[in-house]
């Protein structure tokens, strides 16, 4: 396959395959199609095919308005003939002329075109019947030899973006020695706040700020990329070094590799991340705990009181846990958070989008108040613009909970 680039005159892949779906999946949407191949002309470099593929079309659509055979014949016959002369042209480069069939046989065209068109031009005009069968058969061949492959063949940019950000995402992860990185305080809760938690040796050479740096370019550009990339490449990390140390410590490994790349990434992806960790708690935890939406609260040990997120015990799985760790280290190191070394920069998201957006997540439900809780320790008076959000919900938990109690009572 060549590698040249081509000029075309659509933008983007996704409007070829727009035309092909008008083409051939919505015959209401046909004469759209054939206003854009119209459009397409005026720019040049329309491909053979999707020219052809816009003539065969319209005469189709003529024979469903008017009744003159004798027209629609000259149309239909006029359609197959380009159709025949332009996919077989491009073969004859001998120094003689080769007979059609055979180069119909090289490219896999049915010699049954290459016979109609010998009977369009140097005949009698094939009946209607027989030039809308050829017209349909064209459309299919055209839609094989052209359309699925070419659709197949192309990428869309954003397809390109994602393998670009996994590479580098690998590439960072493969230079990172997950056995240099040092743990001071064996209780994860205090290590993942503290100021200098999250550097690692690789983030600073040549080569990680190189990754980082393409981490950081596509997030800028495509945050939905960013934040769906990093957060299935993370979660699939923990998974598999988890199984060789306990799953505490795989979290603060994880989030000592991967908090410089979130560091970096766009305030968007950081907003996106950051609510995704809290709804992987919300759905996990809420099972195992007394939830104010619930229904029936569970009458066991812990029926009078509220598990806390510092018991590790609660969490499914090493995910859930990490999801936990995550919201403390990213709330601890926020955007301004001055650290007096100076080789950490701070995490940039918006505090009143993410209380917003946690309190969207469902009904008022303990797993919440503690990211509050959370919110209120770290960020401090940076969350004065959402402290009305924080009082309201609280109180809304507040009666929640009382009712509930009362119930068990």
């Amino acid at each position: 396959m060549s590698r040249h680039p081509r000029i075309v005159p659509y933008r983007t892949a996704q409007d070829l395959k727009d035309l092909y779906t008008w083409f051939y999946e919505s015959e209401s949407d046909v004469p759209r199609a054939l206003s854009l191949v119209k459009a397409y002309s005026s720019r040049g470099n329309v491909p053979f095919s999707v020219e052809c593929t816009a003539l065969l079309k319209s005469c189709l659509i003529l024979d469903n308005q008017y009744t003159e055979s004798f027209a629609l014949r000259l149309a239909y016959s006029s359609a197959l003939i380009r159709f025949v002369n332009g996919s077989l042209d491009s073969y004859q480069t001998s120094q003689f002329a080769l007979p059609l069939h055979l180069l119909a046989t090289k490219i896999g065209l049915p010699t049954y075109f290459v016979e109609l068109r010998h009977e369009c031009t140097h005949e009698e005009l094939p009946s209607l019947s027989t030039l809308r069968t050829g017209a349909r058969r064209a459309v299919a061949w055209l839609k094989e030899k052209y359309w699925d492959v070419e659709l197949s063949r192309i990428r869309d940019p954003k397809d390109i973006l994602k393998q670009r950000f996994s590479h580098a995402l690998r590439s960072y992860t493969d230079g990172v020695n997950i056995h240099e990185i040092d743990i001071e305080n064996e209780d994860p809760e205090v290590e993942v706040v503290q100021p200098e938690f999250g550097d690692n040796k690789f983030s600073r050479s040549a080569e990680g700020r190189k990754q980082i740096k393409i981490l950081s370019q596509i997030s800028q550009q495509y945050s939905d990329i960013a934040v769906q990339n990093f957060t299935e490449f993370i979660e699939h990390h923990i998974n598999s070094i988890a199984s060789e140390t306990n799953a505490q410590a795989a979290c603060l490994v994880t989030i000592s590799t991967f908090s410089p790349v979130l560091r970096s990434l766009s305030q968007a992806t950081t907003d996106s991340f950051l609510l995704h960790c809290v709804r992987r708690i919300t759905n996990q935890v809420n099972k195992d705990r007394i939830s104010f939406n619930s229904g029936q609260v569970q009458k066991d040990n812990h029926s009078a009181d509220i598990i806390p997120l510092s018991n590790p015990e609660i969490f499914a799985t090493p995910v859930e846990l990490l999801a936990k760790y995550w919201i403390s280290h990213i709330l601890a190191h926020h955007d301004h958070v001055l650290h007096e070394t100076g080789k950490l920069l701070g995490f940039s998201f918006s505090v009143q989008k993410f209380v917003k957006k946690c309190i969207q997540v469902g009904p008022p439900t303990p797993v919440v108040i503690e990211v509050f809780d959370l919110v209120d320790k770290y960020v401090g008076q940076d969350a004065a613009s959402a402290a009305n959000l924080i009082k309201v919900y609280r109180m809304q938990a507040s009666i929640l909970y009382r009712d509930k109690r009362r119930k068990l009572k």
